[in-house]
Formats: C-alpha cells, structure tokens, sequence
C-alpha cells in the first residue's frame, strides 16, 4: 500500500509541494505457526503425544504433591519455632527461611490441584517479606498461616476447597485481622 504524506521540517514552505511515499509491510506471524495455531507451509503442529505424556508427567506429580509438601510445611514449622525462641530482634533469619519456603509454595499448590495453598502461601510470603513485624503476635500470624496449610493437606482439600475451603480462609483471615489490632 503506497500513500502520498507531506514532510514537514525546513523544505518548501508549501507542505504539498514535497511528498514522501510511505509503504506498509503486513508480514507473516511466523511463531504463531510454530506454536500450532496457524496453518505452516512446512506442517509444523502441535505434537499431541508429547502434550499427552506431559500430562500423565503432571498427574503423577499431583498424585503425590500432598506427601511432598509436607516436607516444607514442616520446614516452615521448624523455622516458625526458631522464630518463637528467639528475642523480637533476632526473628529475622528464621522470618528469611519461612519467606523464601513461601516463596516457592506459592507457585506450586494451583499447579497440582492445591490453589488455596497458593493463596496461604502468597499471604505467608507477602507477610514475612519487607519489614515484617516481629512481635510475639506476628509470629502467631505466622502459625496461623501454617496451620491452615497442615489442614489443607492433611483433609486434601483440593481446588478451592468449596464451603470448607471458604470457611478456612475467612477464619485466616479473621485470626489475621485480630492479631494485627485490625477489625
């Protein structure tokens, strides 16, 4: 497609005296192609089967996800009892150790099936994150959060739980608010 623009700038003081000719170049989306949802000359697609094998890969991980996060929860237990020995001014290490095991829970529980251990641990991870409060009251923030991952994967309370999912994050909420002098 040709079109005829004026320039401006320092040329003729009549703008329609020079006129630039401007080309637009519709080009073909190539990577849309490769990722199969185009049609390519060469017949690139979408391998079902290894989709297929990806998915049993993932169903498996998921079968077992509850005995393997166990091992963190627990993890985050015993930095959460480091963190209640310890004086108010010396939480800061076993506070790293919880956020950081919350840090990688967060991606994981909506991966295999546990979303609302994605949002115990997102909450987890935001709490312990920049200048958290050390407080007796903040380490119980803590344990609540904690405990409400052990009942999540001791009842394997999958998706988002329903009425029992909802009633769990209202009563962490609730234990939140609380304890952090909020209504």
């Amino acid at each position: 497609m040709n079109t005829n623009v004026p320039t401006s700038g320092s040329g003729p003081k009549n703008r329609n005296e020079t006129k630039a000719k401007i080309r637009f170049f519709r080009l073909r989306n190539k990577l849309k192609d490769k990722a199969g949802s185009g049609v390519s000359a060469g017949g690139l697609g979408f391998a079902l089967e290894a989709l297929d094998e990806a998915m049993e890969e993932m169903g498996k991980f998921s079968a077992g996800y509850p005995e393997w996060v166990a091992g963190s929860i627990n993890e985050l237990s015993e930095a959460l009892n480091v963190a209640k020995g310890a004086e108010e001014q010396e939480r800061a290490r076993p506070y790293k150790i919880i956020n950081d095991i919350a840090h990688d829970m967060r991606g994981q529980g909506g991966t295999f099936g546990y979303p609302l251990v994605t949002m115990v641990s997102k909450s987890l991870h935001l709490f312990t994150g920049r200048n958290p409060g050390t407080t007796d009251n903040h380490v119980e923030i803590i344990k609540a959060h904690i405990d409400t991952m052990h009942v999540v994967i001791r009842e394997r309370i999958e998706g988002d739980g329903g009425q029992v999912g909802s009633e769990l994050m209202e009563a962490l909420d609730q234990g939140i608010r609380k304890l952090s002098g909020r209504k």
